[in-house]
């Protein structure tokens, strides 16, 4: 169904009113294949066809539901569709027979246009032709009616990659995405260089597309003109060059006559979910009357939605706001207004006080496990690359490069501002859950990373510094079963065992007289609370069990999928909420604001 809201936007003193709404795809279907193009709205606005379930579906966009194109029913899979000129006709690339294919939105026969291989990107032209790329390292146009390939462009494998062909108006200059090895390598932190190749970067990085250049080449002469460095998915549309990078959608007026940026780019989306390092998508469309059809990260994937919520010490759970399936161990912001958690194999902040999308830290390299500094104005995480765990450090904002704090690390997990030091995990044995995991600290005065518990060969993890700073929880599987204990840090040779039944991922309360932990009991999981006096000497009270439970926290080893709120009055976990079906967001006039 659509659901509408309106804006108002301020423009020369004129008000011009915005209408965003969403569709949500009927029950039983979900976007399919979506390292590619799935989304795509006719030139006139009066359609949308999308990919699920591995078919093209089409729906008018003004009332009724979505309907399967007659005619596909025996297709295995089907990607990249694109609108005729005139709109009665969409072309997508089919697996049956490794085909660009061409069919009537009210169905029929789909008609071959050409053998190809999945494409890069592509559009259908004023002309009549189909430009598009095949593979990462050649364009190529073909008429829609059918007929052999030319080949426009070709790079060198290996060195640099194209996507998103369009043929600008007058179709003589082509308009693409060209990423190159060497300005992704070269984004990436001097560190990770270290630990990388050119080739690597090419690979595995988004940094590929959000580095590339946005270029536009004559057909004629062969000259290539630089438009845009720093973006990808580029399209031209009324009076506007459109064009992606990390996942937010910005215009900048342009000069199609002169093939020229005339203007300064403006965001006009954010949290558009796209393709990663696979290739140059960004999934979005736009009509030439003004219609914006994309889809979220959050709203991309349906059938295991989860709801970031407060959970009180009563057990009364209050929903925050929707979350991806793949949303990984949140964590709070020092103010109590954010929160950062891993999703989308990425380090992603929210706004807990409004539903503004969440942003992503950075683009440059993968990220998860974010634990916050104390003042929040930095976050700490870890980033894998070439298989290798390191800790880095960067502004919450996003901006400067990432700094390089241990070369061996699997998550921080306790930023100490009395000591000024972070604890974290290494994983120094075999993979799985029974690992010989340590808990390591790097002291910033220092600038050294140092082993501080380590009981081979078991499990040490779920570090927590005291308030004051001078004890530190954790979770060690030494008998057999996990359980917390605390100990003086830094360490005397004393240490306590809190709980009896098993336990893991201990907490603080802000002011130190509560230590909270998690029975590790899976879809059974529940919070248990014990007291705490440390003077004159160290006691605790018999751990009781808080009627908080079935929040998401798998069992083992896993870093802690709940985190309390800076004031100490309620928790924040994820839960498994009611089915919430994939969804289209829509806005119109979304170029007049």
């Amino acid at each position: 169904m659509f659901k509408p809201t309106l804006f108002l936007f301020l423009l020369g003193g004129l008000a011009v009113q915005n209408s965003a709404s969403f569709y949500s795809l009927p029950e039983g279907q979900q976007f399919s294949n979506l390292g590619r193009q799935v989304v795509a709205i006719s030139p006139d606005g009066s359609q949308l066809v999308y990919v699920a379930n591995n078919r093209l579906y089409a729906k008018p966009m003004a009332a009724g539901v979505a309907r399967m194109i007659p005619g596909i029913e025996s297709e295995q899979n089907v990607t990249n569709p694109v609108f005729s000129p005139d709109g009665k006709s969409v072309a997508y690339w089919s697996s049956t027979g490794q085909e660009l294919r061409r069919i009537l939105i009210a169905g029929g026969t789909p008609q071959t246009i050409c053998r190809a291989t999945n494409p890069f990107g592509m559009s259908w032209s004023a002309d009549g032709s189909i430009v598009f790329g095949q593979g990462a390292n050649t364009i190529q146009r073909v008429a829609a009616n059918g007929g052999t390939p030319e080949t426009l462009v070709t790079v060198s494998a290996g060195e640099e990659v194209v996507h998103g062909p369009q043929l600008l108006p007058g179709g003589e200059t082509l308009l693409f995405t060209l990423g190159s090895r060497e300005a992704a390598f070269q984004a990436l932190p001097e560190q990770l260089r270290a630990l990388a190749t050119p080739a690597i970067a090419l690979q595995s990085f988004p940094t590929v597309w959000d580095t590339a250049r946005i270029v536009a080449q004559s057909l004629k002469t062969k000259e290539r003109k630089v438009l845009i460095t720093g973006g990808s998915d580029a399209r031209y549309q009324s009076g506007q060059l459109v064009y992606a990078n990390a996942g937010k959608v910005l215009s900048v007026p342009f000069d199609v006559a002169r093939v020229e940026v005339t203007g300064k780019p403006v965001t006009r989306v954010e949290s558009v979910r796209n393709a990663g390092s696979n290739t140059g998508t960004t999934q979005f469309s736009s009509s030439a009357n003004g219609t914006l059809v994309y889809l979220t990260v959050e709203g991309s994937t349906g059938t295991s939605q989860r709801q970031l919520s407060y959970v009180g010490f009563d057990g009364k759970v209050t929903p925050i706001r929707p979350v991806p399936p793949s949303t990984f161990g949140p964590r709070i912001s020092p103010d109590g207004k954010q929160v950062a958690y891993r999703a989308e194999s990425s380090v992603w902040i929210a706004d807990l006080t409004s539903d503004a999308p969440a942003r992503r830290l950075s683009s440059a390299e993968p990220g998860e496990a974010p634990v916050w500094s104390p003042d929040g104005q930095q976050i700490t995480f870890i980033s894998i690359l070439n298989g290798n765990e390191a800790l880095f450090l960067r502004r919450a904002d996003g901006t400067g490069p990432a700094e390089l704090l241990a070369d061996r690390a699997r998550a921080p997990e306790s930023w100490s501002p009395v000591h000024q030091s972070i604890s974290y995990i290494t994983l120094v044995g075999p993979a799985g859950d029974q690992g010989d995991y340590d808990i390591w600290t790097y002291s910033f005065k220092e600038k050294k990373a140092a082993p501080l518990i380590a009981i081979p060969p078991s499990a040490q993890s779920g570090s927590r510094f005291s308030p004051d700073g001078r004890w530190i929880a954790y979770e060690s599987n030494e008998s057999g079963r996990a359980e917390v204990y605390v100990e003086p840090f830094p360490r005397t040779g004393q240490r306590y065992q809190i709980s009896r039944n098993g336990g893991s991922r201990p907490v603080f309360l802000p002011d130190g007289s509560r230590l909270f932990f998690d029975n590790n009991a899976g879809p059974a999981v529940q919070l248990y609370s014990t007291n705490l006096r440390t003077q004159p000497a160290f006691t605790f009270t018999e751990p009781a069990p808080l009627p908080i439970t079935g929040f998401t926290q798998p069992m083992g080893t896993y870093r802690r999928q709940w985190d309390i709120t800076p004031d100490g009055t309620r928790f924040i976990a994820t839960f498994t909420g009611a089915t919430v079906q994939p969804r289209v967001e829509i806005v119109t006039n979304w170029l007049r604001n």
